[in-house]
This record gives C-alpha cells, structure tokens and sequence, in this order.
C-alpha cells in the first residue's frame, strides 16, 4: 500500500494522475504553458471572480473533482483553446472550464483505471458561486502564465485499500 500524502490524504499516484492530468489538458488543449505549483493546504481561499467546475467521482465510495479558474485565468485558457476570433462571453468561458474539468477527470480515470482510486465521471456543475473549502480540502496547484488555477480532490480508496 502506498503511503499517504500527510496534507491530502491522497497517495503520491493520485496526486500525480491528477496533476499529470491537468498539465496535459492546459498545454495540449489550450496550448499554454503550465507547471505544478505544489499544494495549498488549508485555510484555502480563492479569488472571488472564479470559475467552479465541480464533478462527482462515481463509485462505492464517491469523491469530488472541482476546478477553480480565477476569471483572467479562465479568459486566458479558452482563448488558446476556441478558435481564434471566437466570441468569449462569460458563458462560453465557463463551458470551456468545465470541458477541462471533463478532460482532466477523464484522463486521470484512465491513469486509475483497476486501483482501489479509479471512479466513473459525473457531467461538470459549473458556476461563479464561491467556493467554500472544507476544512480538511488541499488543492493540487497549477501555475500558468496568466496565474494559478487549482484542482481540490477528494477520493477515498475503495476496495480493500
């Protein structure tokens, strides 16, 4: 059994499968730069202009992704990503956060595919509401050019882990 890491209570092959995950959705589909920024360990707190994709990891044990994008952030990734030209209102931004928040989730799904971590994907709740982290919460942070964005995962193993 892989030991826990003391701030996420997540082995370090989650955490990797999370952030390998986020690094490939930035760089490949939004054609930005980005590199892990380490942990943010409570009390969390996020700017208020963000965008919130939340998504229920399915499974005996259920678990939550959220992606929190601060707005310049959000506004920076749909531009590489959409089209250049396309019109990018708010709700296309958001629509954009929530494709990554999918993409992210997917792709980690993969990586944990047959490990007492691996989960089905619910469809993305986004929204500008503001995120109020759990005590216990520790995002999984991504530093991009236009500034961070963080991944707050909560997965309990299942399975006899």
């Amino acid at each position: 059994m892989s030991e826990f890491h003391p701030e996420t209570r997540l082995p370090p092959e989650v955490i990797e499968a999370f952030i390998s995950s986020a690094l490939i959705a930035v760089q490949e589909l939004a054609h930005c730069e980005a590199v892990p920024g380490g942990l943010a360990t409570p009390p969390l707190t996020f700017p208020g202009n963000s965008t919130i994709a939340a998504m229920r990891l399915l499974r005996r044990l259920p678990g939550t992704l959220t992606l929190i994008v601060p707005a310049e952030v959000a506004f920076h990734l749909a531009r590489g990503y959409l089209p250049e030209g396309a019109d990018l209102t708010h709700d296309i931004v958001d629509d954009v956060v929530g494709e990554f928040a999918n993409v992210i989730a997917g792709q980690t799904k993969t990586v944990l595919k047959g490990s007492p971590y691996h989960f089905a994907l619910s469809l993305p709740a986004v929204s500008r509401a503001p995120y109020a982290p759990q005590v216990e919460d520790t995002a999984l942070v991504l530093i991009t050019p236009a500034g961070p964005l963080w991944l707050v995962v909560v997965l309990p193993p299942c399975d006899g882990a």
